[in-house]
């Protein structure tokens, strides 16, 4: 049995969480507990049970999300922007996912990088209806006139 399910996660066939039996009722119970450590401010054990959770299924957007609000929250912009990256790629329309993108750029003083997720924003937000793409347009507004350079307009 193992060694079947083995070879089924090595073909690509199951994931890890169907390998280790973790199924979905137990990552949601691990969720919600790392939802309460960070209610705790006890990111540092949260983020280990999200960094396993993001293991487990790779592909739910608010999971890498999760975990790079914590990235941002403990001054590591790198890891928070490849986090939210991962969400925005889960889920590209989910443009709170971005915005947070873009902030972690920011701090990683990638100007040039958090411009071109902005412009994705504004091209599917030109009016900023959405609160997360009016706030992102002003950090990145408020980043370039610190910068001195322009920013993209719309």
């Amino acid at each position: 049995m193992l060694r079947t399910r083995l070879d089924e996660f090595g073909r690509g066939k199951i994931g890890l969480a169907e390998l280790t039996g973790a199924g979905k009722e137990m990552r949601a119970a691990f969720a919600r507990r790392a939802k309460r450590l960070i209610a705790e401010a006890r990111s540092s054990e949260a983020s280990s049970i999200l960094r396993a959770l993001c293991l487990l299924d790779p592909e739910d957007a608010s999971l890498h999300a999760w975990l790079g609000w914590l990235q941002l929250d403990d001054a590591d912009p790198e890891c928070a922007a490849e986090s939210f990256r991962r969400a925005v790629n889960i889920a590209p329309s989910a443009r709170v996912y971005r915005a947070y993108l873009i902030e972690a750029l920011l701090g990683c003083a990638r100007f040039e990088a958090a411009a071109a997720q902005m412009q994705a924003l504004l091209d599917g937000d030109p009016e900023c209806a959405d609160p997360a793409t009016l706030w992102a347009k002003e950090r990145v507004l408020a980043s370039a006139h610190r910068l001195g350079i322009g920013a993209p307009q719309r």
